[in-house]
């Protein structure tokens, strides 16, 4: 009878022997997932810290306004001049003046005509 308990016992334990050991496989895969997982999440740290801060963003965007402005106002500022320049130019330039410069020019085509 002894015999008998003693070899029901060592079935049992021999069952949950491998019972623990499908247990152990189960939980050897799963903790190579959390592995995977894990090392994933750690990629997307690095990439997250690599990305720029909103505040550095925000410095950036300032700066490009800044130097966007700046610009515009050199070429407004180049315009400007200009128009000045143009106006003095236009003011020296007399009807008698163009008339000068036409009759001029007339008279090379002329000469350049009988030639």
């Amino acid at each position: 009878m002894m015999a008998q308990r003693v070899g029901e016992l060592e079935r049992k334990v021999g069952g949950f022997s491998e019972r623990f050991d499908t247990i152990d496989q189960k939980f050897t895969v799963i903790d190579e997932r959390f592995d995977a997982i894990d090392r994933k999440f750690e990629a997307v740290d690095r990439r997250l810290e690599e990305l720029p801060t909103r505040a550095e963003l925000r410095a950036f965007v300032e700066e490009i306004a800044s130097q966007g402005k700046t610009a515009a106002e050199g070429y407004g500022a180049t315009l400007e001049a200009l128009q000045r320049d143009i106006r003095r130019l236009s003011s020296k330039v007399t009807t008698r003046d163009r008339d000068l410069v036409l009759k001029d020019h007339s008279k090379r085509i002329s000469a350049l005509e009988r030639r």
